[in-house]
Order: structure tokens, then sequence, then C-alpha cells
């Protein structure tokens, strides 16, 4: 199985995360220790600290926001502008998934939930409608093309062992 396109999702899915919960802490911090520090304090602070040093850190702190919200933008704009990856293409040996079920490489039906053999459950002579049933996890399927239409079971088989090029 080919891990690597899901790997880059997940990397940068937590590359904007953690952006945002930088952001999100930065500006959780600056409050509380603005909610912390008395306005006494803030005052005597303003006296004591020249005006352009309490500026500049008012400036770094603007600039490292901004760098954190350009950087958390960007991310999102690329993760939107991306097309989904295709998916992979199926492994060898792994079942094929057709007409509601899977099917081996002899194109015998297999149950989709637990990959059991699926074996006749009934035969409907006047609809011309069989169904399978799967004898571990006692579900029954019953072989559907695309468009809703229900399809013999050796019908099928041919169709997908390239006998014949159409369902009837």
């Amino acid at each position: 199985m080919d891990w690597t396109g899901w790997i880059a999702t997940a990397k940068e899915k937590a590359r904007e995360h953690i952006i945002l919960g930088l952001f999100a802490l930065i500006a959780l911090l600056l409050l509380v220790i603005w909610q912390a520090v008395p306005r006494e304090v803030w005052g005597k602070v303003s006296e004591a600290v020249p005006k352009q040093a309490l500026w500049a850190l008012l400036g770094l702190e603007a600039i490292a926001i901004g760098i954190q919200a350009a950087f958390a933008l960007d991310n999102r704009r690329k993760w939107k502008n991306t097309p989904p990856a295709p998916p992979p293409p199926p492994e060898p040996g792994k079942p094929l998934r057709r007409f509601g079920v899977h099917w081996d490489g002899e194109f015998n039906p297999l149950c989709p939930v637990c990959e059991i053999l699926l074996h006749m459950f009934y035969l409907d002579v006047d609809e011309s409608r069989e169904a399978l049933r799967c004898p571990k996890c006692k579900a029954e399927y019953t072989l559907r093309d695309d468009e809703g239409y229900t399809h013999a079971l050796g019908e099928v088989k041919e169709y997908l062992s390239g006998k014949t090029s159409e369902l009837y």
C-alpha cells in the first residue's frame, strides 16, 4: 500500500494545526498577562520603561502574529486549491469490488464485510433474481450494476472474466 500520499496529507494538516495552535496560544497568553497585571502596575511600567521600548515590544508581537496568520492563510489556500489525489491502484491479489460484492482471482463472489465465499441463498424464478448470502455474517447481497439493475451470478462471472462484453 502506498502511504506517501497519506503521510504528506497528514504532515500538511499537522503543520496547519500547529501554526493555528501557536497563534491561539500567543493570543491567550497575551490576554492572561493583560488580565493578571493590575492597572496600577501597567501605569508604573509605562513610567519606568521608555515608550519606545514598549512600542518596539508591541511591534514585535504584531509582526509575530502577522507572520503566523500569513502562514496559516497560505497553508489554507494551498490546501483548498490542491485537487484530491487519485485513489491508489489496487494491490495484486486483493479482491476486486464490483456489483456490491468482492471477487477473488477466479471471479468467485466474496462477502465485502468478512471476505468469505458467498453461496446462493434463493432464486426467484418469476423475477429472475438471485440472492447471495454470507455463511458467517448472514448478510444477503443481490448483484446490481451502476444503474441498479440486478444480474444473475453466471452472467456477472462471464462479464468479469471477459467472455462477454455486455450485461443483459
